[in-house]
């Protein structure tokens, strides 16, 4: 009833409309006045722009709606306007230089572009998001994503750690030149190489053995037994644990070993261990130590810097020159800053962190087992006041079944760019009920009158939008929700 009588009032204002401009023509056969004239002018200047406007905003309103509800071209007709509303948004956003890093003492991810969540202008990230995978293929932008996310944490106040597994040293530049612009002191902001060897054996005794034995994986319950006995034996050394893994190796020599505790309650279990299997556990820290002092990733002497020492910390691994290298780096890195997140004596409570591993199907590949740390890491983030985010490029790159459904099933939000087989995600963000229409054919291709309607469930995030992500667009995925985001670049002139 209501479009019958729109209609109506369209067609009564369009004849008045015609009227009056016929009326305009009329001074110049004499058939009117020149003050009627004028008039018929100012009504047409006035009532015609907001008329004609109002009318073609409702009509177009009206053609797409009709167009959306055809049962057969509908979805596709809906999914082009949608496209090209995200695209208009998309240009307003990559042409404001002026993008904010925080919102109401939220980090902003981008500019909204489409999904659930409506927003006018920019989409915070949520504060329910302890955890984030980010997912895409390369070059479709991730990097960027992840340099917005650190630089909107650090305008927060808090502390950043990037483990890189991407090698990457220009973006490690850019990271660094971001952090001094932000006024932190340039001892605060520590880069791996560029700042020389880490110390990774900070703490007291229990903590060092705890982490060193976590750093090697012991396969065989009898050796990891015994090499929580020989680690016992160093750490609690009168002395204090050792410094360095140097320090460690010239400790595990079974002469000095026995020597050093002879004459105590712990000499006959020092003395119980067979030389063999001291050598075993002396020979896997060995090479552990060989292969990190060669790169510089640790020093003979135990000089270096730690997380407590940096505000902004990069720490790049060097996986395409020396993988296995690589590998171990990683996770006596990681195994080393999960102490750091559970030890208060080391770090300040008050102010949370952000841990961000680029890559991490780049340290899994060399070391598969390093995928339980980062579950581990995830597990306990929130309740250590950290947020951890892990780029990936596929979903195998999250390590082996158990960790990827851990991982992505453990209430992580998921920052999607493009990428080939994006089902997975669109799984996450659940589905919906739509219309499937069906026309009928004969058999020489004829359509026929009758069709068919049924009701089925799709995805509320169709994999076609994975799939054809441009590159600095992104979707996050959360709480089964789903916001299409436009990723500014990070500003190279700017602090915040």
């Amino acid at each position: 009833m209501f479009t019958i009588g729109a209609a109506f009032s369209a067609v009564i204002a369009g004849r008045w409309y015609t009227e009056a401009w016929w009326a305009m023509t009329a001074p110049l056969s004499g058939a009117s006045s020149t003050r009627a004239w004028w008039w018929n002018l100012l009504a047409l200047v006035v009532i015609a722009p907001p008329v004609g406007l109002a009318a073609g905003m409702w009509g177009r309103t009206r053609w797409l709606a009709l167009l959306a509800a055809h049962p057969i071209n509908g979805r596709a007709h809906a999914e082009a306007e949608a496209e090209r509303i995200r695209e208009l948004r998309a240009r307003h956003a990559h042409a404001d230089a002026d993008a904010p890093l925080v919102l109401d003492d939220l980090p902003v991810l981008g500019a909204y572009l489409d999904g659930d969540n409506k927003s006018d202008r920019w989409v915070t990230l949520p504060t329910g998001a302890a955890h984030i995978v980010a997912i895409g293929a390369t070059g479709s932008g991730k990097t960027q994503s992840l340099l917005r996310l650190a630089a909107a944490h650090l305008a927060l106040g808090w502390q950043v750690v990037v483990i890189d597994a991407k090698e990457d040293p220009d973006t490690a530049r850019a990271f660094a030149a971001h952090a001094r612009r932000t006024g932190l002191p340039r001892r605060t902001v520590r880069t791996w190489p560029q700042d020389g060897p880490m110390d990774l054996l900070r703490g007291d005794g229990a903590a060092v053995r705890d982490r060193l034995m976590a750093t090697a994986a012991w396969t065989e319950p009898y050796y990891r037994a015994v090499a929580s006995t020989l680690l016992t034996l160093v750490c609690d050394d009168p002395d204090g644990p050792p410094r360095s893994l140097s320090e460690l190796v010239e400790r595990l020599d079974p002469v000095a070993l026995r020597t050093r505790w002879a004459g105590t309650p712990r000499g006959p279990v020092a003395a119980g261990i067979k030389d063999p299997d001291i050598q075993g556990v002396r020979f896997r820290f060995f090479s552990l130590a060989a292969e990190l002092e060669v790169i510089g990733a640790t020093s003979p002497d135990g000089d270096g810097w730690s997380w407590e020492d940096a505000t902004a910390a990069w720490v790049t691994l060097p996986t395409s020159t020396r993988a296995s290298t690589a590998g171990a780096f990683g996770r006596a890195a990681l195994v080393d800053l999960i102490a750091y997140l559970r030890d208060l004596h080391r770090r300040d409570a008050t102010r949370p962190i952000l841990l961000i591993v680029e890559e991490l199907g780049a340290v899994v590949s060399a070391d598969p087992s390093t995928a339980l740390l980062v579950v581990e890491a995830l597990e306990r983030a929130r309740s250590a006041r950290c947020r951890t985010v892990v780029s990936v490029q596929t979903i195998e790159g999250l390590g082996d079944t158990d960790a990827r459904a851990r991982i992505l099933h453990g209430g992580a939000a998921v920052l999607a760019h493009r990428m080939p087989a994006p089902e997975p995600v669109s799984e996450l963000a659940g589905t919906r009920w739509a219309l499937e229409a069906s026309l009928g054919v004969d058999a020489e291709g004829r359509m026929l009158d009758a069709g068919s309607v049924r009701e089925q469930h799709t995805y509320s995030l169709p994999p076609d939008t994975l799939r054809r992500l441009p590159v600095g667009h992104a979707v996050l995925v959360h709480d089964s929700r789903w916001t299409h985001v436009a990723v500014p670049m990070l500003s190279t002139d700017r602090a915040s």
